[in-house]
């Protein structure tokens, strides 16, 4: 799958990539990660990657490189490390194909590239730790969130036991009581029967005695 740099931008994001070769956002920053030493991107102002023409047409050879199967990426890293190395002893050696007059300050040009290398190399990988700072930070903060959702979830688990301990307590106190009444309204029927038995039997006594 070849796609083209836009010839409108400068440079590109994550988004910007994902969006030219279909892929997702998250699988382009691995990819920006693992193959940075090759692909060379930078972060803007707010920590994201972004990549320039160059950078952008080197993402497009990681992605051709990994579409060829059965290919693993530590190899497709190393083959691409490769090609740049070659690439600049290539350039090294054109560079020393020059008059003897020419030979001083033309190393003295290389020294102060290979330096000037160095300090940008030192300078984006001081950025990539502090990125990898604040991508922990925001992991560490999801998490708390993640463990406080719990804690409440929990809370609100043990509020709903508590509510239904409660609820039976109170069920079996009302049964208790209802049966409690129910004995006393037994025990108060029985009480009537037996007085309206003594009534009647009085009553009877005093026809046989006047009869």
């Amino acid at each position: 799958m070849e796609q083209h740099a836009n010839p409108l931008k400068t440079e590109y994001g994550t988004r910007d990539l994902a969006q030219a070769f279909k892929m997702n956002p998250r699988k382009v920053r691995a990819w920006l990660d693992y193959f940075y030493e090759y692909i060379q991107p930078s972060t803007n102002e707010k920590g994201h990657w972004i990549v320039d023409e160059q950078g952008f047409r080197r993402f497009a050879d990681v992605v051709k490189a990994m579409e060829q199967p059965g290919v693993a990426m530590n190899e497709v890293r190393k083959q691409l490390l490769q090609r740049v190395s070659q690439h600049a002893s290539q350039q090294t050696a054109a560079s020393q194909e020059v008059d003897n007059e020419k030979v001083v300050p033309i190393r003295q040009d290389l020294s102060y590239q290979v330096l000037k290398q160095t300090l940008d190399l030192v300078t984006q990988l001081e950025t990539r730790v502090s990125n990898m700072e604040l991508y922990q930070k925001d992991m560490l903060k999801k998490y708390d969130e993640v463990l406080q959702r719990q804690k409440e979830e929990y809370r609100q688990s043990i509020t709903i036991h508590e509510d239904i301990r409660n609820l039976k307590e109170e069920m079996s106190e009302l049964r208790e009581k209802v049966s409690n009444n129910f004995r006393e309204m037994q025990f108060s029927i029985e009480m009537l029967e037996l007085t309206a038995r003594g009534q009647r039997r009085k009553k009877e006594r005093r026809f046989k005695l006047f009869s």
